[in-house]
């Protein structure tokens, strides 16, 4: 059984599903896969698009912004999810172990003011530096605050204990005073005091004020409101989402201002911009926002009269693609599930206990590269065999290919051929209260229920292997 489903959009921005189903489809996988789609496209309405063509990170935005709209910046974790999908049917072809995302680490104008009152500045009031000769440099990856000593500024890493000058102004007026506080104590502790007791962190506006700060604080090195994010968005997205890997970013030699994400783990990593390494783009798709469902894959039964009818922004080709859908169910509806598919074949020589911690999106990613996917369970008997394989696990509990969306509100399989049996621990799946970032997990002792889990724990997990050696 076959079920392609794509959208496409023609000079006009106009979005287009277009579907080609086999006589073998069963419900569940057209379902599942229609939904996987909503997921995706409502999700965001960006297209992602991965480009296997090594140039620099320069080299990489002026083709995205050539051929596409830009390279990407990433919002959250469901969207850095659907961007690594774009690039997996290609990654055996990849050289490189990472690729370029639109993420640079801006260290000459990318600071700003803890204290952000527009009212507060003049024109050019809030450009003004004054940075000793060689900074801001950002040594060692790590020096994203303001010291001041002696009139000039250095940057230094925001974790050293300094004293540092408040401003204790007026609300909506850019008059006050400033205040010289002889605790040492970090950025963010100073930025706190400095808020609880007076207004904030001093800004310094002008060189007169500069000066006003030297003769307050004498000799000694205080901080300042001067603060940088590092990893700045290109595409003009303020998103504060980022997914370092560990001890990242570094800045190695000074020479590491652009950013990669690794294809394997999904984590990201600062290097030096000339490097050669595929890359990330996005297009945009008009807005396609989804009303809310009550169609479910691994808590209901499924409907096909439940499928949103007219998503905003889809018209016709729409209703035509659900007409075509629910015809093929008709068609199929006393076809026998032992005809197609291949979960009802699973055996335990069809399943690895990966005794590795691993995120849900690591564990996804492993399994696809060495086996099939992480574990779908769609019936009792597929229940009992991946019980039997979690009890030697290390983990208390191990992932499933179980995940919630958000945008429709409920849980779906990774694998086509998830069904409706349930085995949800009490008061956990569609029964409790769930968030955005949750996955499915089993637990490996006890009564080996599913339970939801952040996906960023670090679990060992189980894949399938249905069609390849476990070798």
């Amino acid at each position: 059984m076959r079920f392609q489903f794509e959208f496409s959009r023609d000079r006009s921005g106009a979005v287009t599903p277009r579907a080609t189903v086999d006589s073998g489809l069963m419900m569940s996988s057209c379902l599942f896969l229609l939904l996987l789609v909503l997921e995706l496209v409502a999700a965001s309405p960006r297209q992602f698009h991965f480009v296997n063509e090594p140039k620099s990170w320069t080299d990489a935005q002026a083709h995205c912004r050539s051929a596409y709209r830009d390279l990407v910046s990433l919002g959250d974790r469901e969207e850095m999810a659907a961007m690594m999908a774009s690039a997996s049917a290609v990654w055996h072809d990849v050289s490189s172990s990472s690729a370029w995302i639109g993420l640079y680490d801006d260290i000459e104008d990318g600071w700003h003011w803890s204290l952000a009152q527009d009212g507060f500045y003049g024109d050019g009031e809030r450009e003004f530096r004054n940075w000793q000769k060689g900074e801001p440099d950002n040594r060692r990856g790590a020096e994203n605050c303001t010291e001041f000593r002696l009139s000039m500024w250095r940057d230094k890493n925001c974790s050293i204990g300094r004293q540092f000058i408040c401003f204790d102004g007026t609300e909506g007026s850019g008059a006050g005073k400033l205040v010289l506080v002889k605790k040492r104590l970090d950025w963010r502790g100073a930025q706190a005091y400095c808020r609880e007791n007076h207004t904030d962190l001093a800004s310094v506006r002008s060189q007169a004020e500069n000066e006003a700060i030297r003769a307050l604080a004498g000799r000694p090195r205080v901080w300042i409101g001067l603060s940088r994010s590092p990893g700045g968005g290109q595409d003009g997205r303020d998103s504060t989402f980022r997914n370092w890997a560990h001890q990242q970013p570094n800045n190695r030699r000074g020479e590491e201002h652009c950013v990669e994400i690794r294809l394997k783990s999904s984590t990201w990593n600062d290097a030096p911009c000339g490097a050669r390494r595929p890359f990330f783009c996005y297009s945009e798709i008009e807005s396609t926002t989804v009303p809310p469902s009550t169609v479910g894959m691994a808590n209901a039964e499924t409907r096909v009269t439940d499928i949103p009818t007219s998503p905003q922004g889809v018209t016709e080709p729409w209703s035509e693609l659900v007409t075509q859908i629910q015809t093929a169910t008709e068609q199929t509806a006393t076809v026998d599930p032992a005809e197609g598919g291949h979960t009802q074949h699973l055996t335990e020589d069809n399943l690895v206990l990966i005794r590795e911690n691993r995120t849900w999106l690591e564990a996804v990613t492993f399994c696809r590269q060495h086996h099939v996917d992480l574990v779908s369970v769609p019936t009792v008997a597929v229940q009992s065999l991946v019980a039997a394989a979690a009890r030697g696990a290390s983990t208390p509990h191990v992932w499933l290919g179980l995940r919630y969306t958000c945008v429709l509100d409920l849980w779906f399989w990774l694998s086509p051929e998830g069904g409706c049996y349930s085995n949800w621990a009490p008061g956990k799946g569609p029964q409790g209260m769930v968030q955005c970032g949750v996955t499915g997990a089993l637990e490996s002792d006890g009564g080996q229920h599913w339970v939801s889990l952040p996906e960023t724990q670090r679990l060992n997990f189980i894949c399938s292997t249905c069609g390849k050696s476990t070798q």
